[in-house]
């Protein structure tokens, strides 16, 4: 394994997540996930909680529900 911790970049918990997968087994829509989850982070509206997502490392953003149109801020 790798030295794993708070410090890794992207690239090195990816690797790690890779050789970690080829140890368990796990499959292919579980590894997307993963890479989807280090790229995007993921909220959802306030006020009637549809699930949305921001690309990582934008700082705060404001962001407007495109179901009931409520404009709120997220921290990305």
């Amino acid at each position: 394994m790798l030295a794993g911790g708070i410090g890794m970049t992207l690239d090195e918990a990816a690797k790690e997540f890779e050789l970690d997968c080829k140890i368990r087994h796990l499959s292919p829509k579980t590894i997307d996930n993963y890479g989807k989850q280090l790229r995007y982070k993921y909220f959802r509206c306030p006020k009637c909680r549809v699930l949305m997502r921001t690309a990582r490392g934008g700082g705060e953003k404001e962001m407007h529900c495109p179901q009931c149109h409520t404009s709120f801020k997220v921290k990305s």
